[in-house]
């Protein structure tokens, strides 16, 4: 879609070498830009970020209510997000996207598997259904070379994703 990044992604650990080695050079983009707002807030974490995606490579970092602002600007961009409630808060202040990648989003308590390296929280699961029923198609890719994994079916519980439960669209961990 014309005005979009080329790509948006959810993944806690946002840059690290999956998305350094892989991702960028897949997608041949000139910037990452992530939105969050506790990294906004820290420039120590930014250089470490910048000295990660080497020379060559822009990074752009704002807050959530700023990135809509920014969005024009951002067609050559991976956007990097560390979670979907970020993803829905973002698309719901006008940020456009058609795609959402999910990437490693660990097992921890109180969360409900979807595949084995997706983890989401029960109001995440909310925020997936919005974003799914928006027209914002959902998948799971951790690298390029690997193929894409359509999450709406997950979503409703109608696959079983290595222990999505139906009613639930995946299966709680409880301490």
């Amino acid at each position: 879609m014309p005005g979009e990044p080329k790509l948006v992604r959810v993944d806690e650990r946002l840059v690290h070498g999956q998305v350094v080695v892989a991702w960028l050079k897949h997608l041949s983009c000139s910037s990452v830009c992530i939105v969050d707002d506790e990294v906004s807030g820290d420039q120590y974490i930014q250089e470490v970020f910048k000295m990660a995606l080497g020379t060559g490579n822009r990074l752009v970092v704002c807050t959530a209510h700023e990135a809509p602002s920014y969005w024009t600007g951002w067609e050559d961009s991976l956007v990097l997000v560390r979670n979907v409630l970020l993803a829905c808060e973002i698309f719901e202040g006008g940020a456009v996207f058609s795609r959402l990648n999910l990437g490693g989003m660990g097992k921890r308590i109180g969360r409900i598997k979807l595949l084995d390296n997706i983890y989401v929280l029960p109001e995440e699961m909310d925020s997936l259904r919005f974003l799914r029923d928006s027209g914002v198609h959902l998948f799971y890719q951790s690298v390029p070379a690997e193929a894409p994994v359509d999450l709406g079916p997950y979503l409703d519980g109608k696959t079983d994703g290595g222990g999505a439960a139906a009613e639930a669209g995946g299966e709680l961990l409880n301490g």
